[in-house]
């Protein structure tokens, strides 16, 4: 019987797949979950997390420690990655300042095998720098869902919105300069909260919830700054009186979802309206001193 010959130079191939940062260890992780073995087109990468891995949940202890002075190339890696976001951002940034293995290792202080094995294990992002739909989806947006106003959400933004440039210059700011820059980012941050907000966002509990933990980091940030260099001139309050706006807005709308009549605040009406919402207590945010300068223009 002869064997049919199907040409193959015309096929076109198949799209190359989007996988997370950490998708060897993720894969990894099941193969052990459902105690399968890597396959033969894994890469090396992937064979040695696997081992490492294997060893840690199967072996005692003196032998995984024996496995990790013989590999400790991996070993280190895996190290760096389980000790959490604050050990290892100075890996993640440069890498996606798009730094070599060599030049973050000596920024860490490790050698550059173990920068390369953890980059390949647990933070894969460099064949898609420069996607920035890609960066956004998988780096930068689980960092501010979990964390926002911490060291790690800066830093990411900064490096891939900046580059190497910009953390040459963060290198080289002294700590009250960093922490003053932090309250701006935090402050930008929150206001573009609030343009969502006023722009008719549906109100809901979870969103008053978000605003109310914005509101207490802001206010946490702002105490560490005034620890550091003292009390600040700027005007205060900025980012609370939005918040003040964003919370009494979604709470209006939380009251009013059956019937849905206009916000007084979004809407501009007249101050009888404004007081019976708001009472004594008005959002400052709204106050202008110029009002009547600019109405008069």
């Amino acid at each position: 019987m002869r064997k049919a010959k199907v040409p193959l130079s015309d096929k076109t191939p198949a799209p190359r797949r989007l996988k997370s940062p950490d998708w060897r260890y993720v894969y990894v992780s099941k193969l052990l979950d459902e105690w399968r073995e890597p396959r033969k087109e894994d890469d090396s990468y992937v064979r040695g997390l696997f081992d490492l891995m294997k060893k840690i949940r199967q072996a005692p202890v003196d032998e995984v420690e024996a496995y990790k002075d013989e590999h400790p190339d991996v070993a280190d890696a895996m190290m760096m990655f389980e000790h959490g976001p604050a050990y290892r951002t100075d890996v993640d940034t440069r890498i996606l300042a798009g730094y070599s293995y060599s030049e973050v290792a000596s920024v860490v202080g490790h050698r550059a095998e173990v920068i390369e094995q953890y980059v390949k294990c647990f933070f894969d992002v460099q064949d898609n720098l420069g996607n920035h739909g890609y960066i956004n989806r998988w780096v930068i947006e689980p960092t501010l869902r979990s964390a926002p106003f911490s060291t790690e959400a800066m830093w990411k933004r900064m490096a891939v919105f900046g580059g190497r440039k910009m953390l040459e210059a963060l290198e080289r700011c002294s700590e009250h300069q960093l922490q003053s820059m932090f309250e701006t980012v935090f402050n930008n941050l929150v206001l573009s909260k609030g343009i969502q907000a006023a722009n008719g966002v549906t109100p809901n509990a979870r969103n008053a919830v978000e605003l109310i933990g914005l509101a207490k980091d802001n206010i946490n940030e702002r105490k560490k700054i005034e620890a550091l260099a003292g009390p600040q001139k700027e005007e205060d309050g900025f980012a609370s009186q939005v918040v003040s706006v964003m919370l009494k807005s979604f709470t209006y709308g939380l009251m009013t979802q059956n019937s849905m009549p206009a916000d007084p605040l979004r809407a501009g009406t007249d101050d009888a309206k404004m007081l019976a919402l708001y009472g004594d207590n008005p959002p400052r945010f709204v106050e202008n001193q110029h009002k009547g300068k600019m109405d008069g223009q």
